[in-house]
């Protein structure tokens, strides 16, 4: 089964965008595990700290203010959560994204999924492929025959 990262960006993304969008879309191929998706308490705190911001809050705070902690318990139930031991430093022009490369190492991911250029300038780390939301949701349809 296909191992993933996914960025902060695309976390938060499947959680308020339309339905239809390709980060829900994953969303929803990672709680039907279609694939492993991959985690660390790094990125989840990301995650976290994004989904709290006013202009992200008006998105679903009139819905459920508790949303974004139960959005965070299921993605660490459905998810291989790693240790975070590894560290990746100096990769990204964006010193914030190596904690992205790092988790796809530790947990020898075969993915990271982003709509970040400074991921995606590499296209490749360590043979990790950086792919676009589309591109991974191309990918998991393709296997599915």
């Amino acid at each position: 089964m296909l191992k993933a990262v996914f960025d902060t960006n695309v976390l938060v993304s499947g959680l308020i965008a339309s339905s239809d969008s390709a980060p829900a879309l994953l969303i929803k191929a990672w709680y039907e595990r279609k694939f492993e998706p991959v985690v660390s308490f790094a990125i989840l705190k990301e995650v976290a700290k994004v989904l709290g911001r006013d202009k992200i809050r008006r998105y679903y705070g009139h819905i459920d203010k508790d949303l974004p902690q139960k959005y965070i318990t299921g993605l660490m139930r459905l998810a291989t959560l790693v240790p975070g031991e590894l560290q990746v430093r100096g990769v990204c022009a964006d010193p914030d994204d190596d904690k992205f490369l790092a988790a796809a190492l530790e947990a020898e991911a075969d993915y990271i999924v982003s709509g970040d250029s400074h991921l995606l300038v590499l296209r490749d780390y360590r043979g990790v492929r950086i792919v676009k939301p589309g591109e991974f949701l191309a990918k998991i349809r393709d296997m599915e025959g």
